[in-house]
């Protein structure tokens, strides 16, 4: 039996710290923020409050990840947000999102 959420989570999660951007249905940068941890399967980002998309809606995720070439390898992912809830900094919030397609990070 599994001991933590963590237990449970299908794809490993990785921390990563780099820029995000998220875009709304029409292909419009809506927040910009920053990545906490991807997956394969979704991944956890901070934005501020103001910009932040509500539970259930559907964005575009654009991030970059790094690759053994130095260069960073450019993601552009629909995603659907499950949580939200308040970040350690005030004025923003996390954001929990699920990729609608899995993705292969090559992390």
């Amino acid at each position: 039996m599994p001991d933590s959420v963590n237990d449970k989570r299908r794809y490993h999660r990785h921390e990563l710290s780099g820029e995000i951007r998220l875009l709304d249905a029409s292909g419009q940068q809506s927040a910009a923020g920053v990545m906490l941890n991807v997956s394969d399967g979704g991944a956890l980002v901070d934005v501020p409050v103001e910009q932040a998309p509500g539970l259930g809606s559907t964005v575009t995720l654009e991030f970059s990840v790094p690759s053994a070439t130095g260069q960073g390898r450019n993601f552009s992912a629909a995603a659907k947000v499950l949580r939200r809830q308040a970040s350690g900094w005030q004025g923003r919030t996390s954001l929990g999102l699920q990729f609608l397609d899995v993705i292969s990070l090559g992390l």
